[in-house]
């Protein structure tokens, strides 16, 4: 008879200890620590709208849904 080549698992497998991953990267910093504000301005949003308003698709582009 060959050899074979499978083992037979033990029945009680080692235990492992459960140990958190050191992080390598940092931390990400909230968005209040890369811009002032959250939303766009009347004015920034009256040119973002007008530039759209000059692309191919005008009017999908244009309207605010």
């Amino acid at each position: 008879m060959t050899k074979p080549t499978l083992k037979l698992v033990p029945q009680n497998p080692p235990t492992a200890e459960n140990r958190q991953v050191q992080r390598t990267t940092p931390l990400r910093k909230p968005n209040s620590a890369y811009r002032s504000r959250e939303y766009l301005t009347p004015t920034k949003m009256d040119a973002m709208l007008e530039a759209a308003r000059k692309m191919r698709h005008r009017h999908r582009d244009a309207t605010c849904s």
